[in-house]
C-alpha cells in the first residue's frame, strides 16, 4: 500500500507501528529520506535497515530486498518514494540536457548518452516526453515492490494533483513527477490512502468519492466484511493491515444486516 502526507506527516511513524506489532525481525526499511529519527529506538535490527542516497544504490539494494521477502510475515517498507522517483526525473533531465549542450557545441555525444536524443524534438529538449519515459520507468519500479512475496508499504510526500493552467489546484495526491507517473501510482497499490490533522489528530483519509479534494484507492471485500472507511482516526498501519486481512482490528466495521 501508499501513503502521502506532508513533510511532518507521520509516515515513517506508521512503519514504527509495523515494529511494535510484528517485530523488528520482520520488517525491512529501505530508507531513501534519511530521517528514521522518530522510530530510531525501535530500530533494533540494523541490518533490516537499508539507506540508499542514490538511485543506483536503491538498484543494488534490492537483491537483499528480494532475499528478505519470503512471505505474508513479512514487511518491506520503502521510505521516501516521491524521492526515488524524483531521482529517476533526474537521471532522465540530466541526461537530456548532457546531449542537448552537446549538440548545441557540435561535440561529440558520449555513447552513454545516445539514448537521450529521443527527447530532442525540433531542437529542443520536450519535457512532457522525458516525464513520460520516468512514467513508465516508475511503473516497472512499483510493479517490482508489489510483486514481493512480502507486504508491501511506500511512503510518498503530499502534493496538489489539479491545475487551472497557471498554478497547482485540488485535488492532494502522491508527489511524484507527470501524469503518467501519478496514474502508474495510482493503479499500481491496492491501497492508497492520505494521512492528514484534523483537531489535532491524525487521520487516514481513505474515501475515493473525495476525489475532487484528495485522491484515495481501496479494495472492499463486504462479503468478508472487508470495508475501509472513509476517515480513520488515530490512524495506525498495523490496525489497517489487520483490517484489510479479514482480521480482528479496532477497525472493523460492524456488517450490514440483510434486508
Amino acid at each position: 500500500m501508499a501513503l502521502y502526507a506532508p513533510w511532518g506527516g507521520r509516515k515513517t511513524l506508521q512503519i514504527g507501528y509495523l515494529i511494535k506489532a510484528f517485530g523488528a525481525e520482520n520488517v525491512l526499511i529501505v530508507n531513501a529520506e534519511r530521517g528514521l529519527s522518530t522510530i530510531k529506538s525501535k530500530l533494533t535490527v540494523p541490518e533490516n535497515v537499508l539507506t540508499v542516497p542514490n538511485l543506483a544504490e536503491l538498484r543494488k539494494t534490492f537483491p537483499k530486498v528480494i532475499k528478505f521477502a519470503t512471505g505474508p510475515d513479512k514487511y518491506v517498507c520503502l521510505d521516501g518514494g516521491s524521492r526515488v522517483v524524483s531521482w529517476m526525473a533526474n537521471e532522465q533531465l540530466n541526461g537530456a540536457d548532457r546531449f542537448y549542450e552537446a549538440m548545441k557545441k557540435n561535440m561529440p555525444q558520449r555513447t552513454e548518452d545516445l539514448q537521450y536524443g529521443r527527447f530532442i524534438q525540433k531542437g529542443e529538449i520536450n519535457s512532457m516526453a522525458v516525464y513520460n519515459k520516468v512514467g513508465r520507468e516508475s511503473e516497472t519500479l512499483w510493479n517490482a515492490w508489489v510483486g514481493l512475496n512480502a507486504n508491501v508499504y511506500v511512503s510518498f510526500l503530499e502534493e496538489m494533483t489539479g491545475s487551472n493552467g497557471f498554478e497547482k489546484t485540488f485535488p492532494y495526491g502522491p508527489d511524484v513527477p507527470g501524469k503518467v507517473g501519478l496514474t502508474v501510482a495510482m493503479s499500481t497499490f491496492d491501497y492508497v490512502g492520505r494521512l492528514t490533522y484534523e483537531d489535532g489528530k491524525l487521520i487516514g483519509a481513505f474515501d475515493p468519492t473525495e476525489k475532487h479534494l484528495y485522491l484515495a484507492k481501496i479494495r472492499n471485500d463486504r462479503d468478508a466484511g472487508i470495508v475501509v472507511p472513509g476517515e480513520i482516526p488515530d490512524f495506525n498501519l498495523a490496525e489497517f493491515i489487520r483490517l484489510v486481512r479479514g482480521e480482528d482490528s479496532k477497525y472493523k466495521q460492524p456488517k450490514e444486516a440483510k434486508q
